[in-house]
């Protein structure tokens, strides 16, 4: 298991360096070396220059490197391939982002909150968040991870939470297949 390379470094890369009017950020490019495939996604998916905004306020659910890995095992294909399907990949990580920064505390007993995504595949485009005594669960799609580290602070705003598991909303349309995650519930839509 690769520990500490994290999704969510990619996100901190991109701000690193950034100095906000409160706070300097700490650079993690070096961090985030063991996430290529990560970053090259957010650049193939046209999403760099929503993460680096200057006004840049987000939660971010941010499933680990094997997490990553995982998930291309199990649709079958390449990261070459994903990264050549910059819709998949961007309906994919837009469900990864909360559009107003959310620190642990925030989410209360859990619920249904509106992602990035704002338009999907399928009727999926909110995140629900579910805690209890074992702790965060977030799904609402076809998988459902589990919060492994939360309260990551980032820069502009942004709030990290680190999960176990890459959440996929709706069956991906794959070279002309529909592939899904495992796992989870197929809900969908706003509860």
């Amino acid at each position: 298991m690769m520990k500490g390379a994290i999704f969510a470094t990619f996100c901190l890369a991109l701000l690193g360096g950034f100095v906000h009017a409160e706070k300097e950020c700490t650079p993690l490019t070096e961090a985030a070396a063991a996430n290529t495939i990560l970053l090259q996604a957010v650049e193939a998916a046209g999403l760099t220059d929503l993460l680096t905004a200057d006004d840049a306020s987000f939660t971010i659910f941010a499933p680990t490197d094997e997490a990553f890995t995982d998930v291309l095992t199990k649709l079958d294909i390449t990261a070459e391939e994903l990264l050549g399907m910059p819709e998949v990949l961007g309906e994919i990580l837009k469900f990864h982002v909360l559009a107003e920064p959310k620190m642990a505390a925030d989410l209360g007993t859990g619920g249904t909150f509106p992602t990035a995504l704002t338009e999907a595949s399928c009727d999926t485009t909110d995140l629900v968040v579910e805690v209890d005594d074992d702790g965060v669960t977030v799904g609402g799609g076809l998988t459902e991870a589990t919060v492994t580290t939360a309260d990551v602070e980032a820069c502009a705003d942004t709030v990290i939470h680190v999960i176990d598991t890459v959440l996929v909303p709706c069956p991906l349309k794959l070279g002309g297949d529909s592939a899904g995650g495992s796992g989870g519930s197929s809900s969908g839509g706003s509860k």
